[in-house]
């Protein structure tokens, strides 16, 4: 017996949202080499090792673009950050940690404000 797709997709969208299907929609754009993604209630924070991008002004409207494509998909506020010192934070903590996740969100809108990565939250 198959389940038709429609009922699939009711499923899908009643479930919580879990880090891994962050992460794998974030891995299928470009330019992403590897992503680390952890999610709270109330924030998506992804970390991106991504290829070389050599301009800054390039850098930014990758991650603007990134976190703009991740919240429609998935409806939440969205941080997203090429640091390695977040990136490494973010794998570390789970789904379930969400008072870190909230810290390490603080912690790229603080470095967005001093032009070391960029958040979307609105």
């Amino acid at each position: 017996m198959t389940i038709p797709m429609i009922c699939i997709c009711a499923v899908m969208a009643l479930s919580p949202i879990a880090g891994d299907q962050v992460r794998l929609y974030v891995d299928e754009q470009p330019l992403v080499q590897q992503s680390v993604c952890a999610v709270a209630d109330d924030a998506i924070v992804v970390g991106i090792l991504s290829e070389p991008i050599f301009s800054r002004s390039e850098r930014d409207a990758f991650v603007k673009t990134l976190a703009q494509s991740v919240r429609e998909r998935f409806g939440k506020p969205v941080y997203v950050t090429l640091d390695t010192d977040l990136y490494y934070r973010i794998s570390k903590c789970g789904d379930a940690d969400a008072e870190n996740i909230r810290a390490i969100a603080k912690l790229i809108a603080q470095r967005s404000a001093n032009g070391y990565a960029r958040s979307d939250r609105t």
